[in-house]
Order: C-alpha cells, then structure tokens, then sequence
C-alpha cells in the first residue's frame, strides 16, 4: 500500500499526512500530547550558511554567539557538505575567508561554543597555548604553572614556552608562587592577554 498523497490536516502544513491525517512532525507533537503547532523548516533543504546560522543564537554584536547546535568536548559542530566541522571554524571562514596553514582559532572569550568572528583570531599552536584562563586539569594547586617541590617544602612558579621551562623561584606561600608565575607570563608570553581583552569588551 503506497503512502498517502494527502496533505497534512494541521493549518497551512503541507507535508504529506502519515497517521491519524498528520504529518511526521506533528502526529510526534499529537503523540506526546503537545499542542499542535507550525514546525520549524527543513534545514537540509536550506543553504549552508543559513543553516548555519539558524542554529545560532545571537545576541549583541560584541557579545558571544552560543552555538546552540551538537557539541563536542563543549565546541559546535556542524555538517557542511558532507564533512562535520568545528562551528566557529565555519563562523571564521564565513566572515573572514580560510584560516591560514599552520595557524589555528583562538577563542579571545575563552568560551567554545562562542561562533562570533569577533570573539576569534588566528594563531600559532604555542601562542594559542600562552592563551589559558585557569590552572591544567591535573594541576595539584589549583594555581596555573605552580606546583608544589616535596623534597624542599616550597612552591615552585614556572612557564613552559616553545617547549622550554622557565622557572620563577621557589616560594613559601601559594600566593607568592602564583603571583611570580603570572609575572612570568606577562614578561614571556606574546597572547596571554584574557583579562585584557575581557576588560575591553
């Protein structure tokens, strides 16, 4: 038996009816005792970029755009053509053009799932590194580049840059190690500027 040519019996719908003179979508709504309402359009029908952008939620222009479509490890994901990508990748190239090889996209928010442009910039992998706003997931103490020396009783500040450690001193106090690690940073590093850019936005 072929399926029915009829038209959905909800309003101005004109998908084809399946059950009880619905369509898929609102016989579903009918089936979990929703009231019936319009459906959203078919994204796969859309163009790329207003696909895109429909699964955006904007807000001010300075302010971050959340992805509010599939997340992996807290970043967007998106299927262009017949590849799933990084959304803010896609935000990036639409606004800007391809990212350059060898660099990657630096969240200047420090927020993943943030897809405004103006939120991102280009960057090598040891400055996207420089760029972190808290402390290492196996940090002991909770404090970025301290760590604790048990032979010698002391907190021990330090930098890691191209692969290198630079250290800033042994100290008595967590707070004195964490403050010479961040003035570390601030002499050696070229793009660990969150609060900076925070302050101005």
């Amino acid at each position: 038996m072929g399926k029915s040519t009829r038209g959905c019996l909800f309003g101005e719908c004109d998908r084809p009816s399946r059950k009880k003179g619905l369509c898929d979508g609102h016989y579903q709504q009918h089936r979990k005792g929703q009231e019936l309402r319009p459906l959203l359009p078919n994204l796969r029908n859309l163009p790329m970029e207003q696909r895109f952008w429909a699964k955006v939620n904007k807000t001010a222009p300075d302010d971050c755009w959340e992805w509010v479509g599939a997340r992996a490890k807290g970043y967007g994901r998106f299927k262009a053509v017949e590849q799933v990508v990084q959304a803010h990748r896609v935000s990036w190239e639409l606004a800007n053009g391809p990212v350059p090889e060898g660099l990657i996209l630096d969240h200047r928010c420090a927020n993943p799932a943030c897809v405004n442009p103006k939120h991102l910039r280009t960057v090598t992998p040891s400055q996207n590194s420089q760029h972190l706003t808290g402390a290492r997931r196996d940090s002991t103490s909770g404090a970025r580049g301290v760590w604790w020396d048990k032979r010698d009783m002391v907190w021990i500040a330090s930098v890691c840059l191209e692969g290198r450690i630079y250290r800033g001193g042994s100290h008595s106090t967590l707070e004195e190690a964490e403050a010479a690690a961040k003035a570390l940073r601030a002499k050696l590093h070229t793009h660990d500027d969150h609060d900076e850019w925070l302050r101005r936005h």
